[in-house]
């Protein structure tokens, strides 16, 4: 099990879980402001950058949680905030449903849910076979889901309504989005399909602990995040409205999970009265 840790040993620890195929390298400009002022363990989620997959064949969402929860009782300790963005998002729920005493509060960014077809969908069409081929055939499609995914979402509708970029995605960009893909290999679909498979509105309802769900205004994904107004959400579950800017998103965050720090340390030492 592989993972980065910010450079301050002191203050709250916040465990950060990135999306999937990707690694802990997702989060590590986020990660990296956020360690100025608390403590940051970022694991490398199994089978992905530097973790070796789960023992499991095909894993559930209980495997990697069951994992997790060993994990960070050995390097954490047994509570901290929690964050997870997209896929990450949901391993962060299942997490807190399953360890809720653990959880002191759960942040998450870019938390997407789906109806019952959008998941067969996706779990049909999305993900495509990396088993290499004597002619490399399985690199070429790598390089063209990558390319689709840059454009479209789901990458397999590349039509103008799911379209979430107009201009054409550099090499460079492409490169970027195939090297996870490559490093996880023929099981880099393991955890992302079992993410999208728990990304059910009824399992964010169902988290007891203190919730804030960060929702950019202009991510692709806004449509499958959480549109109801906050008064409508469980009275634990709040919502912070990001920018698109990744700089000004950062600050942000960085403030909401300050006053969130604040208001913990009030509530251990209340002011006299």
């Amino acid at each position: 099990m592989h993972y980065r840790e910010g450079r301050r040993f002191l203050g709250m620890p916040i465990v950060m879980l990135h999306p999937t195929p990707e690694c802990s390298l997702a989060i590590a400009p986020l990660a990296e402001i956020l360690s100025s002022e608390f403590r940051i363990v970022a694991p490398d989620i199994p089978g992905y950058g530097l973790s070796e997959p789960l023992p499991v064949v095909p894993p559930a969402m209980m495997d990697y949680v069951r994992f997790l929860k060993c994990f960070l009782d050995k390097i954490v300790g047994s509570r901290y905030i929690l964050y997870g963005r997209g896929s990450g998002a949901q391993f962060a729920i299942a997490f807190a449903n399953c360890c809720p005493s653990r959880v002191i509060h759960l942040f998450l960014d870019e938390a997407y849910f789906f109806s019952d077809d959008e998941r067969d969908q996706i779990r049909n069409q999305y993900f495509i076979d990396l088993t290499p081929r004597s002619d490399g055939g399985h690199l070429v499609e790598a390089w063209r889901m990558s390319a689709l995914s840059l454009q479209f979402f789901p990458w397999f509708e590349n039509d103008n309504q799911h379209r979430i970029r107009s201009s054409e995605p550099t090499p460079e960009e492409v490169a970027t989005r195939v090297r996870p893909l490559l490093n996880s290999g023929v099981r880099y679909a393991d955890g992302c399909r079992v993410a999208f498979d728990h990304a059910r509105i009824g399992n964010l309802y169902a988290v007891t602990v203190p919730t804030t769900l960060f929702r950019r205004k202009q991510s692709y994904g806004l449509k499958y995040a959480i549109s109801a107004a906050p008064d409508a959400l469980p009275s634990n579950i709040s919502i912070v409205d990001l920018p698109n800017d990744a700089e000004e998103c950062h600050k942000q965050t960085l403030l909401a999970m300050r006053i969130v720090h604040q208001s913990l340390l009030l509530d251990c030492f209340p002011a006299p009265t």
